[in-house]
């Protein structure tokens, strides 16, 4: 089975990525498709034929990457001498990362860049010195039932009348990490 999907996923790559119409522009069907092209994308197994160039990136669905490709761990490029001349020194550790289309708000090409959170918002009204229940919260805040005109000190506020908690959860899904939702595969790279 994973032997089916890589071929498959190889079989897609190359018919995208290989393949430059020169039909009507953006038609593409089974008369504009050379047979050589269409005999290269079935055939290809992912065991390094010279139709896919080095530097070029893939998912992998196994640890095993095929000959002429390595997982992209941040190792260094010499012992991959046609690798080097096209990325330069240092394969790109892409363990744990997603790849974002160069431009826009994006890092530099080749550079990682952190991680951010939308901003959550919340607000806390009609408070009032006695902090009754007339108090409302909204989002990311919630009051505690404590939260009674009768707690109030009838001087300053000098003791605990109520509570406001903020809590991220009640506005948006929560992990020990910031994360889109996603499925772990291995990039790799073809170095000869």
């Amino acid at each position: 089975m994973r032997r089916l999907l890589n071929k498959y996923f190889a079989t897609l790559l190359v018919l995208l990525f290989s393949y430059t119409s020169t039909a009507t522009a953006g038609a593409v069907d089974s008369t504009s498709v050379p047979n050589s092209s269409v005999t290269e994308a079935a055939s290809f197994s992912g065991t390094g034929g010279d139709n896919v160039a080095v530097g070029t990136i893939m998912l992998w669905a196994t640890n095993t990457p095929p000959s002429g490709w390595i997982i992209m761990q941040g190792q260094s490029t010499n012992s991959y001498p046609q690798l080097k001349s096209v990325i330069g020194s240092t394969v790109p550790d892409m363990r744990g990362y997603f790849v974002r289309g160069y431009g826009g708000n994006s890092g530099a090409l080749k550079a990682a860049q952190t991680d951010a959170m939308r901003n959550i918002t919340g607000t806390v009204t009609y408070l009032a010195e006695t902090f009754s229940v007339r108090g409302n919260t909204t989002g990311v805040f919630t009051k505690s039932n404590c939260c009674q005109a009768a707690n109030t000190p009838s001087k300053a506020d000098a003791s605990n009348t109520g509570r406001l908690t903020f809590d991220a959860s009640l506005q948006v899904p929560t992990a020990a990490e910031f994360r889109p939702i996603n499925r772990a595969l291995n990039y790799i790279i073809k170095y000869q």
